[in-house]
């Protein structure tokens, strides 16, 4: 490294205070998390385990139930098991309503989703739901462990099987539960039949020159909200946005991000985004910042499928756009083709329902669906 390039690290290392303490605090949260109250709730949760084993090893499940946060993913091709339910399920306290869904998910697996399984910020509603339920396995699709922790882990604590998103705060969340796997995100804003059937329009769409890459603002993520409000100027369709995205119907996202060469992925921290795998999946090209470079989830991508930006990029983007902009109509319809086939088989949440249920027979000894 050159000189000049050592004094500008060192200068900015001044600059960051309060290293070592936030490091002490850490360790000294992880310290406590050793003591006999996760002892004591290891010890009950196993009690629990065990009971689903002796009630459903070597029977077959009779339905896997998503949380309407998933609902895409009850068109997954698993024998017609997969079911969504309705939303709010988990808000009824009519006792009438509770008994008969409390038939319903008898014997069955519920996968929630941690935006489906709580009540501003409460998992209390969910936690009623698994006492009532003792026959019931219930599964914890976190997406929010990287950040969330106040939601994570109650979450973790109340559900048999817990599968977060990311591999940030593992060691924490498995005091809480030791049935614990990383599944990570995928693309469940579309079915695979969905997209499967509008391939054609993916290919002959009329896209953009450059980024789509609209954001929710979260105050307390600065240097992902700089790095937005730096590229805005320059590309108008990477800015903030709002929840109403979510309203839309599936079509109309679907226009929307076929209509772009390539998206700007900026996590919240050094998170691998849902917006990665749409990216793939409607056939554009994602803008990842280095620092995933060498994630297992980009393990298998095809180089040609994935440009990665750094600090000085955010500064003087055009180059990589260029560089982006070339490899998308180099590749043209044979890319397209390629990086949407890439996301529906190896990225949607169809693989990824497969993965958690995989995880939940290994521990409980259940069969099907």
């Amino acid at each position: 490294m050159a000189t000049s390039s050592t004094d500008a690290v060192l200068a900015a290392l001044r600059q960051i205070t309060g290293t070592a303490a936030l490091v002490e605090a850490q360790l000294g949260m992880q310290t406590q998390m050793q003591g006999d109250a996760f002892f004591q709730l290891a010890y009950a949760k196993q009690s629990r385990m065990n009971h689903l084993r002796l009630a459903l090893g070597c029977q077959k499940i009779r339905t896997v139930w998503v949380t309407n946060n998933i609902r895409m993913l009850s068109d997954a091709a698993l024998a017609g098991k997969v079911r969504a339910l309705e939303k709010d399920f988990f808000s009824t306290e009519d006792p009438m309503s509770v008994e008969k869904k409390c038939a319903d998910l008898n014997r069955s697996v519920v996968v929630v989703n941690n935006n489906d399984a709580h009540e501003a910020g409460s998992s209390d509603r969910l936690a009623r739901w698994v006492a009532r339920c003792p026959d019931t396995v219930f599964l914890a699709w976190d997406w929010d462990n990287h950040h969330w922790l106040s939601l994570s882990y109650p979450l973790a604590a109340l559900v048999d099987v817990y599968c977060p998103a990311h591999y940030e705060n593992l060691y924490p969340l498995s005091r809480f539960n030791a049935a614990i796997a990383v599944v990570p995100c995928g693309t469940v804003q579309w079915t695979v039949a969905f997209m499967r059937a509008r391939q054609e329009l993916m290919l002959n769409a009329v896209r953009v020159a450059g980024p789509l890459g609209k954001h929710i603002y979260y105050g307390a993520f600065g240097y992902r909200n700089q790095v937005i409000a730096t590229l805005e100027p320059r590309y108008p369709h990477v800015r903030f946005t709002n929840h109403q995205f979510h309203d839309l119907t599936p079509e109309e996202k679907f226009l929307e991000w076929v209509g772009f060469k390539l998206h700007m992925i900026v996590p919240v921290l050094n998170d691998v985004p849902i917006r990665l795998f749409d990216a793939w999946v409607t056939g554009g090209i994602p803008l990842a910042p280095e620092s995933l470079r060498f994630s297992t989830v980009f393990a298998d991508v095809d180089a040609r499928d994935v440009v990665y930006y750094s600090a000085a990029d955010m500064l003087e983007p055009q180059a990589m756009i260029r560089n982006a902009l070339e490899l998308f109509d180099t590749g043209g319809r044979e890319g397209m083709l390629r990086r949407h086939n890439y996301g529906l088989l190896r990225h949607h949440g169809e693989q990824r329902l497969r993965r958690m249920l995989e995880v939940a027979r290994d521990l409980i000894g259940f069969t099907g669906p």
